[in-house]
């Protein structure tokens, strides 16, 4: 993350230093910077992406419930494409396919989840925070997800499908 960091919304409250008071100034400061980012970068980011980041209201309150990594080798060229899928799901109503392609780099670190079974069987975890953006000639996306887990993808082409969810 570049301006919601993790550590902003899940503080040390036991710290003596820690102020309510200026944490919620803190936030609110991150906030007010993010979004002017985004404002200034809106253009360069991949179109498809940002269309679906607006109409999901920032994949708040969806839950990663997979995340499928694939090569395609182009036999003639040599070449390696990589691509990552990620399956989201809003709670009752839908799942998006969204496949990042052609993948810079990308970051996954859920160090701090101690998964159970049980937990993995309800997927990966609730977004609570995303940023989408432009930077050094490539969109990228990055998530935190309910527990202070992070995925962050850098990369240069975005598609998406979206599936009516079936109970």
């Amino acid at each position: 993350m570049k301006f919601l960091l993790p550590e902003l919304f899940y503080p040390n409250r036991l710290d003596e230093n820690f102020n309510e008071e200026t944490h919620f100034k803190e936030i609110k400061i991150a906030q007010e910077n993010y979004n002017n980012y985004f404002e200034e970068s809106k253009s360069m980011i991949d179109k498809r992406l940002l269309k679906l980041y607006e109409k999901t209201d920032r994949f708040h309150d969806y839950i990663v419930h997979d995340i499928d990594f694939q090569t395609h080798k182009n036999g003639f060229l040599k070449e390696k494409k990589d691509e990552i899928i990620l399956i989201l799901q809003s709670d009752d109503t839908e799942i998006i396919h969204l496949a990042l392609k052609d993948i810079v780099c990308y970051k996954l670190d859920f160090d701090q989840l101690g998964w159970t079974k049980r937990e993995k069987q309800y997927g990966l975890g609730k977004i609570i925070l995303c940023e989408i953006g432009y930077e050094q000639g490539y969109s990228f996306i990055n998530f935190v997800l309910v527990y202070g887990a992070e995925i962050s993808i850098y990369f240069q082409r975005a598609n998406y499908k979206i599936e009516k969810y079936k109970k």
